[in-house]
């Protein structure tokens, strides 16, 4: 089953009719060629918010283009229509209207889980670079040997590490049961800037060899820029953070 979110303008409409909720709008779905369930956030015309569990084959749900991305490639996306697609009342995620509640328990949550997948891409290329170094020779010597190339690594590791314990600090506090939505998103934000960084710089290391496709960390660097834009921007996330650190320090 695959999570949906739509921008707030363009939420598809909720009516209720008797025991049903009628679906009319369009989604774009994150692994919507894979998945035969999805979820989507719908708006009523109260501007309340609901979920709702749509099965794929339903009357009303038309698969579209399927979306030519960037990265991550694996998940085909695809443009859903709906047109007065009839739900059943135990398709409803929680109660009728309560979509925000639900939301700010697994954002923090699915902040972490981005993070760590973000830390994954910024490890690969560190090890790949690490490799390249080793193999590669200039002037009779590994490229690693010159302070440039093993300043650039040493960022990398650096970065990874602290990208680590945000991570680590925000998933102990899930574990708590503590819903602690700026630990999440600092994590979030640190790793997937730190993922761009580590990963360009890969292939900074990589030199001409680097932007081919014969080797890997071209991928890197192209499934690293998802994760500045998936579930709200870097700066979208940061102008968040830095209200809330005005509130603070304002008491």
């Amino acid at each position: 089953m695959l999570d949906t979110i739509s921008s707030e303008e363009r939420l598809p409409s909720l009516k209720k009719n008797g025991s049903e909720f009628e679906l009319t709008g369009n989604v774009r779905v994150v692994a919507g060629a894979q998945c035969d369930w999805f979820v989507v956030k719908a708006k009523e015309d109260s501007g309340k918010t609901s979920l709702l569990i749509v099965d794929k084959k339903a009357v009303g749900v038309k698969e579209g283009k399927t979306v030519n991305r960037l990265g991550r490639k694996c998940l085909a996306t695809v443009d859903m229509e709906l047109s007065g697609v009839k739900l059943p009342a135990d398709h409803l995620v929680g109660t009728a209207g309560g979509a925000e509640e639900i939301m700010s328990f697994v954002m923090p949550r699915a902040y972490l889980l981005f993070a760590a997948s973000a830390i994954g891409i910024s490890r690969a290329a560190l090890a790949h670079s690490i490799t390249y170094a080793k193999e590669r020779k200039t002037f009779g010597r590994p490229i690693g040997d010159h302070q440039a190339i093993a300043f650039m690594m040493s960022d990398m590791a650096k970065d990874i590490e602290a990208a680590k314990l945000l991570t680590y600090a925000g998933c102990q506090l899930v574990d708590q049961n503590v819903n602690d939505f700026d630990s999440a998103a600092i994590a979030k934000v640190f790793a997937q800037e730190a993922a761009m960084r580590i990963a360009t710089d890969a292939v900074q290391i990589f030199g001409g060899y680097g932007y081919s496709r014969e080797y890997p960390v071209e991928k890197l660097m192209r499934d690293a820029k998802t994760y500045q834009i998936t579930a709200g921007t870097s700066q979208r996330q940061l102008a968040e953070i830095g209200r809330k650190a005005l509130v603070e320090t304002s008491r």
